[in-house]
C-alpha cells in the first residue's frame, strides 16, 4: 500500500537533511537486497542551475539506464519509505542527485499479495513423487505464492511439498532473488483428469528464509509505486 508522504518542498529539505545528519543508508531498487549495495548519503551541495543535490558515496557506477533512480531506506519506526530523484553527476566515488519531487510511504500489509513479474518460477518436490515438479509464479505474499503448472498428476489439498527453490523476478531490474523453502503445503488445487494446471501454497518459514521474501515484497512494492 502507499502513500504519498509529501510533496512540498520544505518537508522533502528537512527529510533529506535527516537522512544526510544520521547518514542514513539507501537501496537501490535494481540491486540485489543483501548485496552490500548500500549507499550512504553523506551530504549536499547545490548549484544555480540544478539547485539542491543530494551527494551519495556509490562506490560502482550506478545501474539505473535511464537516469531516473530508485532508493528506498528504513525510516523512524523502520518505515519503509522511497523516492525516485535525476542523477545529475559522477565524481570519484560520489554521485551526486537531484532533490525528490515526493517521498513514499510503502506500507506492508501481512496479507498482501505481490504479482511476480519476468520468468518468475518455482521448482519442488511433493511428497508422493520423487521427480522435481516446475511451475511459474503467478503472485507471492508472506504466507503463500499462486503457482501454476502443467503437472501430469493429481496433487492433493493438504498435501506436503519440500525444497521449494523460488526464482523471483523484478519489473524495473534483470536481478532475480532465489529463496529456498525447506516446506510448504498445499492449500487448494486446480486439477483436470488427473492433471494440476494450478495450485496455491502455504509457506512454512523459519525466520532466516522470512527476511529474504521482506526484501523481496518491499522492492517489489516499490517498483509498483513508482509504476507508470
Amino acid at each position: 500500500m502507499k502513500d504519498i508522504l509529501t510533496g512540498d518542498e520544505d518537508a522533502i529539505r528537512k527529510e533529506m537533511d535527516f537522512l544526510i545528519e544520521h547518514k542514513m543508508e539507501l537501496i537501490c531498487s535494481r540491486r540485489t537486497p543483501g548485496s552490500g549495495a548500500k549507499l550512504v548519503v553523506v551530504g549536499k551541495t547545490s548549484n544555480e542551475k540544478s539547485g539542491a543535490i543530494l551527494v551519495v558515496r556509490h562506490e560502482s557506477e550506478p545501474t539505473c539506464s535511464s537516469g531516473i533512480c530508485t532508493f528506498y531506506y528504513h525510516s523512524k519506526g523502520d518505515l519503509l519509505r522511497s523516492f525516485q530523484c535525476k542523477r545529475l553527476k559522477k565524481a570519484g566515488d560520489f554521485v551526486g542527485f537531484e532533490f525528490p519531487k515526493q517521498i513514499v510511504d510503502n506500507q506492508r500489509r501481512k496479507s498482501e499479495r505481490m504479482a511476480t513479474p519476468g520468468k518468475s518460477g518455482a521448482i519442488f518436490s511433493c511428497q508422493s513423487q520423487q521427480e522435481a515438479l516446475r511451475g511459474t509464479v503467478e503472485d507471492i505474499s508472506l504466507q503463500g505464492a499462486k503457482i501454476l503448472a502443467d503437472i501430469p498428476l493429481q496433487l492433493a489439498v493438504g498435501s506436503t511439498l519440500a525444497n521449494i527453490t523460488l526464482t523471483l523476478c523484478y519489473r524495473m531490474s534483470e536481478i532475480q532473488t532465489i529463496i529456498v523453502i525447506p516446506e510448504a503445503e498445499i492449500g487448494w488445487a486446480k486439477c483436470e483428469d488427473g492433471a494440476t494446471s494450478a495450485l496455491g501454497i502455504k509457506f512454512v518459514l523459519a525466520e532466516k528464509y522470512m527476511d529474504a521474501l521482506i526484501n523481496y515484497m518491499d522492492l517489489r512494492s516499490i517498483e509498483e509505486s513508482f509504476k507508470r
